[in-house]
């Protein structure tokens, strides 16, 4: 495609001969020949000049170097580079319909456009929405509902009840609804699980990464709200209400009943204990671990987290006890 239709698609404007053909985006530490290469700093510039790279992608904001190469210049570099990923990497586009392998149950409600590939189970009462695409050996369980436009990877579980909302992105491995962690320890000692009724639900443009799973309700729901976006090996709990537009990186566990309120960040490796509340805004840095509530907006870090610039203080002081040590001893003495 030329570079002046690729500007119009991302806003562009082009600086030099606007009809060079370029096929595709190419990163920086790898730039190729027919390709574009968006620049995120100015530093990086002088990297991709003398490469074989075709084009430059640039933000207005970077100076526009002397360069033979044409360059698209834009408002919004990241952005461009987006939509330009999306351009040329549609990748695979199934063709809509019920491959002769899959179990059906009875009552299953299947939607305009739908595909359902290979050795999946489908479970009685299920609803599959217009749009959904689903892989190889899925699961979805008795009464579930797949939004539409949902796209759901090979190997994920949808356990019975969960509703996913429109245009969700299931990663393989996931597992929705599976049985929450509760159990009851009477008098005498005996241990007595506590049967998990509830279901999991899922607003719209929810995704989820590989291998993370999210336990059904002991009663109610276990609920992740729009537009969140959940990173691979993250657990959690039952009864837990997470709002819109968190990220919720790698390796995350949230305990049992946590009301994470919108916009919430939670870095890798965090820990929620159960029962607490989050407030809209928070940050939680990565390898914290959240033992009480936070309120809106606060930045934490730390084991139990606290205010992230007294965490810092204390990490640094931390540091400097062994020569603190060394000296008192030496007064002692």
């Amino acid at each position: 495609m030329t570079l002046k239709k690729l500007g119009e698609k991302v806003d562009g404007q082009v600086i030099g001969d606007d009809q060079t053909e370029v096929f595709n985006v190419s990163s920086i530490d790898s730039p190729k020949s027919g390709t574009i290469v968006y620049i995120e700093k100015e530093k990086h510039i002088h990297e991709v000049l003398n490469s074989p790279a075709t084009a430059l992608l640039l933000s207005r904001t970077i100076s526009t170097p002397r360069t033979h190469k044409p360059i698209l210049q834009v408002n919004d570099g990241k952005l461009a580079f987006i939509q330009l990923l999306k351009h040329f990497n549609i990748g695979f586009s199934p063709l809509e319909g019920i491959h002769p392998t899959v179990i059906l149950g009875d009552n299953v409600s299947i939607g305009d456009g739908v595909n359902v590939m290979a050795h999946c189970v489908i479970e009685d009462n299920a609803k599959i929405g217009d749009g959904a695409v689903i892989y190889p050996h899925c699961f979805i369980g008795y009464m579930s509902h797949i939004g539409e436009g949902s796209l759901l990877h090979p190997r994920v579980t949808i356990e019975r009840g969960s509703i996913l909302g429109k245009r969700n992105i299931i990663s393989s491995g996931v597992v929705l609804g599976s049985d929450g962690f509760g159990y009851y320890d009477d008098r005498k000692g005996e241990r007595h699980k506590v049967p998990q009724v509830g279901i999991v639900e899922t607003g719209d443009d929810v995704e989820i990464g590989a291998n993370t799973t999210i336990d059904r309700a002991t009663l109610d729901k276990t609920y992740i709200g729009s537009n969140t976006k959940i990173d691979n090996l993250v657990q959690i709990g039952h009864n837990c209400y997470i709002g819109k537009d968190c990220y919720i990186a790698g390796q995350v566990g949230i305990a049992g009943s946590s009301r994470i309120g919108n916009r919430v960040t939670l870095a890798g490796q965090v820990g929620i204990v159960d029962h607490v509340v989050l407030e809209d805004d928070v940050v939680v840095l990565a390898r914290s671990v959240v033992t009480h509530s936070i309120k809106k907006g606060e930045v934490v870090l730390g084991f139990p987290a606290k205010p992230a610039n007294e965490a810092k203080k204390i990490l640094a002081s931390l540091s400097r006890l062994p020569k603190i040590i060394e000296r008192l001893k030496k007064k002692g003495g």
